[in-house]
């Protein structure tokens, strides 16, 4: 079964250097044949390895696509994108891919779920064993599926615009909802740069410094702060009040720069 990888750019938040990066990570982290696909309607910079395909006309105004929700994403299910018997996992340009990701296209190859992580807890919960915690439902950074399994998603929305947006405050809880089988990633594959690798307040005084977890596949960029932010020239302070550094991450920058992405201070203002 084939396998393709995804993405979606729309907008002035991240350049063609969040596409490059994550289509090499994805190159050498993924040991199977597969295509990456970056739907945009500004390809301009991006690696001539990345298959770009226009963003599909999905029935929603450009000028909405990121209110209440990040609705391009449901453009991945138009047809034609991906075909019927190709393996489809979606990233979203502010992960890191950091460990093999093969285990997720075996996830869906003789079944056909739609896998999406799971939210994330606050500190005092995460705690608590996995399954004792509290549900908080999906999280929309990592989703992955066969393409012919799916095919009712976009023909449901594009038919129902209205309804839904009114009904979902975002795609992320949309697609579980309508997509046939929903279930969870494993926990420990993809793991939250604010949660997972920062200490949690007050401990992040004593030990502020960002750590890279052991085991992880991806690490998710979701919030603040995003992956360019932690990358800045010591003193440019990044992040939320109780999740923030004030120093670039090492780990960060070698990765970024190991799959030819340029830092902060190199890009014209």
């Amino acid at each position: 079964m084939k396998v393709a990888v995804g993405c979606v750019k729309w907008g002035t938040r991240f350049g063609p250097d969040y596409v490059n990066v994550i289509f090499r990570a994805v190159r050498e982290h993924l040991g199977v044949p597969h295509r990456f696909v970056c739907l945009t309607n500004q390809p301009e910079g991006i690696d001539p390895g990345v298959e770009v395909v226009p963003v599909p006309e999905f029935g929603v105004p450009e000028v909405e696509w990121t209110k209440r929700g990040c609705w391009p994403k449901v453009a991945l299910f138009a047809p034609g994108v991906f075909a019927d018997d190709e393996i489809v996992l979606y990233l979203d340009l502010d992960v890191l891919v950091v460990g093999d990701l093969a285990p997720f296209a075996d996830l869906v190859r003789d079944r056909s779920a739609f896998y999406t992580l799971r939210e994330w807890n606050p500190a005092l919960l995460r705690v608590l064993p996995v399954a004792w915690r509290p549900d908080r439902g999906s999280q929309g950074s990592v989703y992955v599926w066969r393409a012919g399994k799916q095919r009712h998603v976009f023909e449901h929305f594009t038919t129902h615009v209205q309804e839904v947006r009114a009904s979902y405050w975002s795609d992320r809880f949309y697609l579980p909802a309508i997509a046939k089988n929903p279930e969870y990633l494993p926990y420990a594959w993809c793991l939250s740069f604010k949660n997972h690798c920062l200490a949690p307040w007050p401990l992040n005084i004593v030990r502020p410094e960002a750590r890279l977890p052991q085991g992880a596949r991806i690490i998710v960029f979701h919030g603040k702060p995003r992956p360019m932010d932690v990358m800045g020239p010591p003193g440019d302070r990044w992040g939320s009040k109780r999740r923030s550094g004030d120093q670039p991450v090492p780990w960060v920058r070698d990765y970024w720069r190991r799959y030819g992405g340029r830092l902060p201070e190199t890009i014209p203002a």
